[in-house]
């Protein structure tokens, strides 16, 4: 991980950063909008897609599995969210 190159001085910088943008706060607000359990733990913890590629994977993985709901007329549990209402905001 590129994190594992840097610096003392430089981890304290970015640290100082993160803490006066709020960071960790920001996070417990996204996580708010997971749907899955799992998905609010990586928020959590700061494990976002790394890359432009992992965000667009993660993001068909979470249209698959909105689209079997209406292709197989599922409900499925995403651990209290109701996928009708993510779906109603979700982009088309």
């Amino acid at each position: 991980m590129w994190q594992a190159e840097l610096t003392d001085e430089t981890r304290e910088a970015i640290a100082s950063s993160l803490d006066k943008l709020e960071w960790r706060e920001l996070l417990q607000q996204v996580g708010r909008f997971c749907a899955t359990a799992l998905g609010r733990e990586r928020i959590l913890a700061g494990k976002l897609g790394t890359s432009r590629k992992e965000s667009q994977r993660l993001l068909a993985e979470t249209a698959a599995a909105l689209s079997l709901e209406t292709q197989y007329c599922l409900t499925l549990d995403f651990g209290g969210a109701n996928t009708a209402v993510v779906r109603a905001f979700s982009p088309r």
